[in-house]
């Protein structure tokens, strides 16, 4: 719609009372490996257009959700014809059981950006806060010390993650907490090298707490870092997680932020 558009509402109706009501809502970008986190109030709606960046293709695009607050919430992906916006396709939305919600669009020559566009929509049933993520296979998903991510691996898949130290903060400590839900899990953390400074592995419902610090990191003390995670158990064919990344000094600020997202309901689920 452009703008000063003029747009008509008809209503048919047989001896009845109606309300109609009408309003904008901002559509956000939602960026390849860039977590949004939101809140929403019972009712209100939120939409994201996913960024030009994705290639449906060849790539598998996944879009996962999950809603820290434990309360439900809907989530739509439309596939949508640029020429015939009339024309929607409704991605499968699947669930898990840990709330969070998830759709994927498999390759395919005719929905490509050149002819189509996507669009996700959540609606809260009850207040609640939302964190949001667009990705393709090799997507490698940025973080920051106010990102907490709630995850899954399947089969043989692996999960990649980065952190990015800048020079005034070199010569800290930086932390990856990884905690399993289900299932267990072998991590790898290497610089832009590609050289694993580290490996590991973190047991089923137990929290792993690994500190790269700087003389870890040898020469290349800020910069990017990844974290990789893979699934380690054979006869499971899933896992799932939480993951954070912070730098040591900001520790108490990390744990103030947990709790401002987490709900107690959701704390004695995941923790105890």
């Amino acid at each position: 719609m452009k703008n000063s558009s003029k747009v008509f509402f008809g209503v048919v109706c047989n001896s009845c009372k109606f309300t109609l009501k009408s309003y904008f809502i901002n559509e956000s970008i939602l960026k390849e490996g860039e977590s949004q986190i939101f809140h929403l109030k019972e009712n209100d709606k939120i939409i994201f257009k996913l960024d030009n960046s994705f290639n449906a293709i060849k790539d598998l695009i996944t879009i996962k959700s999950f809603n820290m607050r434990m309360t439900p919430y809907k989530m739509f992906v439309e596939i949508i014809d640029k020429n015939q916006p009339d024309k929607i396709i409704n991605a499968p939305i699947n669930k898990n059981w840990i709330g969070g919600q998830q759709a994927n669009i498999k390759p395919d020559s005719q929905l490509d950006f050149q002819n189509h566009f996507y669009r996700i929509i959540f609606i809260a049933e009850k207040d609640g806060i939302i964190n949001v993520e667009a990705k393709a296979a090799n997507s490698i998903v940025k973080l920051d010390d106010k990102i907490l991510k709630f995850d899954s691996l399947r089969d043989d898949n692996k999960n990649c993650y980065s952190f990015n130290i800048n020079k005034e903060n070199a010569d800290q400590d930086l932390i990856f907490e990884v905690k399993s839900i289900k299932g267990k899990m072998n991590y790898q953390i290497m610089g832009n090298d590609n050289i694993p400074k580290l490996n590991g592995e973190v047991s089923e419902k137990l929290k792993e707490k690994i500190i790269l610090n700087s003389s870890l990191r040898n020469n290349k003390n800020d910069g990017v870092w990844k974290i990789c995670l893979f699934n380690a158990d054979k006869n499971e064919k899933s896992a799932l997680y939480t993951m954070q990344a912070y730098l040591a000094s900001n520790l108490e600020h990390v744990k103030e932020y947990k709790k401002l997202l987490l709900s107690k309901e959701f704390i004695q689920l995941t923790i105890i």
